[in-house]
């Protein structure tokens, strides 16, 4: 069987990102959760094949960074 800990705010984060019985469903329920199930419970934005990870993390990182001053950047982290 396998167990989980919630650890590093998760068990404070992950009910307010997919709901307060989806993260006791699957903190307690032991399973594997498939990367659909993520997806369409909210806890993923998208799911890519291997080969797209990459280019779509530059993709998106360009996509925050462009037209951003950095300072204020900065500062929203």
């Amino acid at each position: 069987r396998r167990g989980l800990v919630p650890e590093a705010c998760s068990s404070w984060f992950l009910p307010r990102v997919v709901g307060i019985s989806t993260a006791v469903e699957w903190t307690v329920g032991g399973r594997t959760i498939p990367a659909a199930e993520a997806l369409e419970r909210g806890l993923v934005r998208e799911l890519l094949p291997t080969e797209r990870v990459l280019p779509r993390a530059i993709e998106i990182a360009r996509e925050m960074t462009q037209g951003t001053a950095p300072v204020s950047a900065a500062l929203t982290r």
